[in-house]
This record gives structure tokens, sequence and C-alpha cells, in this order.
């Protein structure tokens, strides 16, 4: 086989091996950083980085559900291994800063059935706040269910005894925070009676809990007698 050959189908191979079936899908919305090296762009399977502030509501956001907690290594070889289990169909991927004043995101669609690999290399490893998975938060969609994501880099150790988990940040401080599923008629109240703004709210589902639920979720802010409210709908 001709060297110029052979070059065109290792080259090939390689693409084939970092793209995988994911695909990027940049959101218009998104206004990219001044930073060229890490600002929100296309970077092959995924479009990743940093975006330019944006002003925010007093709003309670859902940031996060996963199947155990997300954990990778911040060195130059680690790739995450990002994975969904109980649906069919293509998988709409986003991870983003949980910090209110952290500001990056990532964004791909990936088959249900493949998983989606995630080089730290190119933009988290680069920016001290990124290397720590706590600080990073990631949903998984298909149609308007949210999948709980398993998500470990290949040096990493995975959770042992997973449970999904569900996060969310307030723009402001909250003092009580509650929730159920739909259709139960008992709320279960989260431990601790102040919720810094811009930290993990997080709730854990039991595992015995499965199919196509919706969490509905309330949160009392710290400066009033309003209430917050919010609906989670995952598929376990």
């Amino acid at each position: 086989m001709p060297k110029s050959t052979l070059f065109k189908l290792s080259l090939l191979i390689f693409i084939c091996t970092i793209s995988g079936n994911a695909t990027a899908q940049c959101d218009s919305k998104v206004t990219p950083s001044d930073n060229s090296t890490l600002a929100y762009r296309s970077r092959g399977n995924r479009c990743e980085g940093f975006y330019r502030a944006k002003v925010a509501a007093n709003v309670l956001r859902l940031v996060s559900v996963t199947l155990g907690e997300f954990r990778f290594n911040p060195t130059a070889t680690e790739v995450i291994e990002v994975k969904t289990a109980g649906a069919e169909g293509t998988v709409r991927f986003r991870a983003e800063g949980i910090p209110n004043d952290l500001y990056y995101r990532l964004d791909c669609e990936f088959p249900a059935q493949s998983g989606f690999s995630w080089p730290v290399k190119d933009v988290l490893l680069k920016e001290p706040r990124t290397q720590d998975a706590r600080n990073i938060g990631l949903l998984a969609r298909v149609g308007q269910y949210y999948l709980p994501v398993q998500a470990t880099g290949k040096s990493a150790v995975a959770d042992a005894s997973p449970q999904a988990l569900v996060k969310l940040v307030c723009t402001t401080r909250v003092n009580k925070v509650i929730w159920r599923v739909s259709g139960q008629n008992d709320y279960v109240t989260l431990p601790g009676d102040s919720f810094p703004a811009g930290r993990n709210i997080i709730i854990r589902l039991p595992n015995s809990l499965k199919g196509k639920n919706t969490i509905e979720v309330k949160a009392k802010s710290a400066d009033g007698t309003d209430w917050m409210n919010l609906e989670v709908p995952v598929q376990l």
C-alpha cells in the first residue's frame, strides 16, 4: 500500500476514534468568551468552553442529574466516559459550571446506546475550578425526561454504590428546601436551615424509584416568604 494511502487511512481512523458517534451541538444563545483558546466553540465531537456572563434572575435551577458522583482526575491523559441507561434514541447532553460565576458549557448529542468520550485536556484542565468535578453539573435528556448520567474518568474510581442525585442551585440564599415525587402527599425536607447562593442543593432519590417520574421541588427564599418552584422530569 502506498505511503500516502496508508497515511490517509490512519488519519481517518484517528478522526473516527476521537469523534465516535457524538456530534457537537453549539447553542446559538451562548456568547463565547474573549479567550480564543478557551472560548465556547466546536471541538470535534462537542461544543465546549467558556462564555460571557449574563445577569441572572433570582431563580432555582437544575444543574445535574447523575447516577453516583461525577469523578475524574485532572491529568492530561484523562478521558471521561459518559453513559446513560434506560432509554433509546438521541441523548442531548450538557455539562455546565455549577457555581453561579463559573461560566463554562459543553453541549453535544449522542445515541443512548453508545455513550460519549470527553477529554479533559482541551478545556477542563486549563481552569483551576473546572478541574474539580464537584463544580461541574451534568444533564442528559431524551425528549422531556432527564436520564441519570454515569460519568467517570478512565483513571478515576467509580462510585461503588451509585444513587440517583439531582443537583440544584439558586441565585440567592434559601433557608428551606422540600421535595416530593409527583402524586405523593408528603414532602421530604432537606437537612440544613441555610443553602448559600450558588452552592449545590442535592436531592438523593431512593433506589426504589423507577420509571418516569416528576420531582417537585420548593425552595423558600431567605430574604422573604416567597417559595420558588421547580419540576424535574426524570426517567430512572
